[in-house]
């Protein structure tokens, strides 16, 4: 696999940073043209000019709140695989199988969640997991251990580390 870890959330967090720059210009533009430009015009030309901050501003708005959305989105991910990692039980479940995501599509392929299994040693009890979409063919890794991290209180918060996998030797997958 060998991934970046810091790209798990790329699409989200470039979506929210383009959002809120353009929800930030946006309103930088309404409030000089109301502030700066407005005082400064009279006449006719200024009572068409009165628009310009309310569309502006309108425009910008939703697209700060939705771009600050994306980021807090991110954040709270990124914090919760983070306390996972740091705090949660660390167990290694084989893979079973995968799932096609078929409600998500990316330059027409669906991502696929890898399906693990974990018994535990102890209480015989069998945990099922699955992992965040990904795009690789979760058939190639089939009988692997993936590392799982679970929460010590709350076995049903977890985070599966796609990039615990070794890529199988002599494989190449160029779909």
């Amino acid at each position: 696999m060998g991934g970046n870890k810091t790209k798990e959330f790329l699409a989200e967090r470039i979506l929210g940073i383009i959002f809120t720059i353009l929800g930030a210009v946006f309103l930088a533009v309404a409030l000089i043209v109301a502030v700066v430009v407005l005082p400064n015009v009279t006449g006719a030309e200024g009572e068409n000019l009165y628009i310009l901050p309310i569309v502006f501003g309108s425009v910008g708005t939703p697209f700060l709140l939705v771009g600050i959305g994306f980021l807090i989105f991110v954040g709270a991910k990124d914090k919760k695989k983070k306390e996972l990692m740091q705090n949660g039980n660390k167990v290694f479940a084989e893979v079973t199988g995968g799932s096609e995501v078929l409600n998500v599509e990316v330059n027409g392929r669906h991502p696929w969640k890898l399906e693990c299994r974990y018994t535990d040693p102890f209480s015989g009890a069998v945990y099922l997991y699955s992992s965040r979409g990904v795009f690789m063919d979760p058939y190639l890794y089939i009988g692997q251990q993936i590392a799982v991290y679970v929460d010590r209180n709350d076995p049903s918060k977890y985070y599966v580390d796609i990039q615990s996998l070794q890529q199988r030797e002599n494989v190449y997958d160029f779909r």
